[in-house]
């Protein structure tokens, strides 16, 4: 069981921390071409850092990482 939940977050970190990314590149989409394209996706990125949220606080509840995942959702 523990390596089933170990597995389960990293993948919703990584998820995470990648939604992130997406997020903050969009947010270039005045400067570079190709990140303007991310920025047409913001609503989809919107609605994802807020599922990405509820799934980090459940997922990583009672863990060290809880604070940096749920920061990097809300970042996004």
């Amino acid at each position: 069981m523990k390596l089933l939940l170990g597995i389960v977050r990293i993948v919703t970190a990584l998820g995470t921390f990648g939604l992130a990314a997406l997020a903050l590149l969009a947010l270039l989409g005045f400067a570079v071409p190709e990140f303007d394209l991310i920025n047409h996706f913001q609503v989809l990125v919107f609605f994802g850092a807020l599922l990405a949220v509820i799934v980090a606080i459940l997922v990583f509840q009672g863990s060290r990482w809880k604070s940096w995942v749920t920061g990097a959702a809300l970042a996004g």
